[in-house]
Parts: structure tokens; sequence; C-alpha cells
């Protein structure tokens, strides 16, 4: 009978233990980390470890921990993370003060010449627009190509846009449909992007007919192209969760 209850006793231990460790387990899903994890991360974070810095700051984040998480998000951007750039300079924006967007265009600026994507596309949305700097449709096609040659499909939708909407010139619509092909390579065409790239293909050649040039001459020499230059167009693929975070431990 003793040993009946001794049984008894280690078989509920052992199920407490188990029910304790699913409970620390879900109330880590997310970007939580353990206090263990905080730990070992913040020394690597505080000497430059942007991916230290960026699991710190979601796990901030998400424990609704703003200003920490703020603290990290800057480290980050200073140790020269770009994702944290990009935030940053959207978070500076967000408030809609004056005051901030020099500080904010700071940041992205530098996230774009370091050939992030995201950056780029962003930086050629803010020229084209204007506001927040004059607008200047140069600098948006450059930033767009930029980002485009660095493989980011929407600046090559974006890309294929402004140069249609500006073309004059055969040489003009015939690049801006190759950008739209070489987008098309990269996506299926039934994908709401896909749709989106087809939309415009069908907008440039309507400027091509009323240019009164010849379409099919025009859409046969923009795929030679594409065909010569694809291969050297790298594929970005977007980080299906942020940087150096992950969602459940």
């Amino acid at each position: 009978m003793k040993l009946k209850y001794i049984v008894i006793g280690l078989a509920l231990l052992l199920m407490g233990t188990f029910i304790y460790k699913m409970v620390e387990v879900s109330d880590r899903c997310g970007y939580r980390l353990s206090s263990i994890e905080v730990r070992e991360l913040t020394p690597l974070a505080e000497q430059g470890d942007i991916d230290a810095c960026s699991r710190l700051r979601f796990h901030y984040s998400d424990a609704d921990q703003d200003e920490r998480a703020h603290y990290w998000l800057r480290k980050g951007a200073t140790y020269g993370d770009p994702n944290a750039q990009v935030v940053l300079f959207e978070l500076l924006t967000g408030y809609r003060n004056p005051q901030y967007y020099k500080e904010a265009l700071v940041w992205l600026k530098k996230a774009a010449i370091n050939h992030y994507p995201p950056a780029q596309l962003r930086m050629g949305e803010l020229y084209k627009v204007g506001g927040i700097v004059d607008r200047d449709l140069n600098k948006a096609e450059y930033w767009f190509q930029k980002g485009a040659n660095n493989g980011y499909r929407r600046s090559m939708l974006y890309l294929s846009e402004l140069i249609t909407e500006r073309a004059k010139t055969i040489r003009e619509l015939i690049e801006a449909y190759k950008w739209t092909m070489i987008a098309l390579s990269q996506v299926e065409l039934q994908t709401p992007f896909g749709r989106e790239v087809s939309q415009q293909q069908e907008i440039t050649m309507k400027k091509v007919g009323a240019l009164g040039y010849n379409v099919a001459f025009v859409k046969r020499v923009a795929e030679r192209l594409m065909r010569a230059e694809i291969e050297n167009i790298p594929k970005y693929e977007i980080p299906k969760v942020p940087f150096g975070s992950r969602k459940c431990r």
C-alpha cells in the first residue's frame, strides 16, 4: 500500500512538471525569450550583435515593454541592422512631426545605401510622392531601379509604372515592359501581385499603341532583353519572420 502511494505521488509530480513546462512554452510563443536567453543575449547585443539586438527588440515588444523594445531597436539600427533602420524610419515619420523627419531619413538612407531592397523601394516611394522630401521623379526612378536590380519585385513593378508614365520613346517602353516580365518570372501569375504586374503590362501596351509603336515588336525586344539580363537579377525573398527572431521556441 505504501509503495502504491509513492508511485501515485511520483506520477503527480511528473504530471505537474509536464504541465508547468507546457505553460512555460505557451508563454514563450510569439517572440518571447526565456530569462536565461535574455541574460545571454544582452551582453552580445551591447557589443554590437545585430541578431541579438533584433531578438531582444521583438522579445520586449511582445511583452509590451515598449521602452526596452525601442532601446534595442535603436541599438540595432546604430550597429547597422537595415531592418531596424527602416522600422526606426517608419516609427519616426509615424509621429507626423517634421522635427523627426531629418533623423528618419538618415536611417532610411543608411539602409538603402547598404543595398537593402525594402529601403530602396521606400526611398523611391518618398521621392515619387513628395512631402517628407521634395518630389523628384528622377530620384524616384533611381531608387526603384536600385531595388529592382537587387531582385525586389515590388520595385520592379513601381519602376515599370514610373517609366511608362514618363515614356516618350519606344526604348523606354521596352524597358518598362522588360521589368514586368522579370517580375512575373519570379511569381505566379494568379497571385495578387502577379495580377498587379499583368495589369501594368496592359497599361504599358496601351501607351505603346497610343504613341504609335508596334506592340508585337516591343514585346519581342523586351523578352529578348529579359532573357539576357535575368540571370544577373537575384531573387529577393522577404523573411517570413523578422530578422533574428523566432516565432516559438
